[in-house]
């Protein structure tokens, strides 16, 4: 009897992890805190953290039309081999420096976790994700004047660079 495609997929990472094939990634995750990245500020940092509620939580939802999702997805992306959240990150790293100052942006990605690292297993029948968690620093190009493809450029180049979908972290 065949073991089912998510145990399967368990027992592959697991013998992954322990054969040392992923050690080589080590220093991939060590370089994150051996480069420690500013905090983003809080309101209220200084406030008393006993005066604040849930009830002053807000939040912001919005949505891009048509025309503007049509130009991010296909007229940008496509064209660059890019992924979709590629030009999202890099408006969120420019905004957070436009915001602090700092140059550097920590933020947790997520994946789905069904990249093909074990190989050859079919996940197909499957249902959910094996989401993976993973911290990335993305930087903001140091030439405040320089392109948006260059600093689109950097996040893809950065996110590429992340070992193995971010799955051994």
């Amino acid at each position: 009897m065949q073991a089912r495609p998510e145990k399967a997929r368990a027992y592959g990472l697991t013998a992954l992890a322990r054969s040392g094939s992923w050690d080589a990634d080590l220093g991939h995750w060590l370089s994150l805190v051996r480069s420690p990245v500013r905090p983003l500020p809080l309101d209220g940092a200084d406030d008393d953290p006993g005066t604040r509620s849930h009830g002053e939580a807000a939040s912001l939802t919005t949505s891009l039309p048509v025309a503007e999702t049509r130009a991010l997805l296909q007229d940008l992306v496509a064209p660059r081999r890019l992924q979709g959240h590629e030009p999202l990150l890099a408006a969120l790293v420019l905004a957070c420096r436009q915001w602090t100052g700092e140059d550097r942006l920590l933020v947790d990605l997520e994946g789905h976790g069904r990249d093909d690292v074990v190989g050859g297993l079919d996940l197909s029948r499957t249902v959910g994700w094996f989401t993976t968690v993973y911290p990335v620093v993305l930087n903001c190009v140091k030439d405040r004047e320089a392109s948006a493809r260059q600093l689109l450029d950097d996040v893809h180049d950065t996110l590429n660079a992340v070992p193995h979908c971010g799955i051994g972290y």
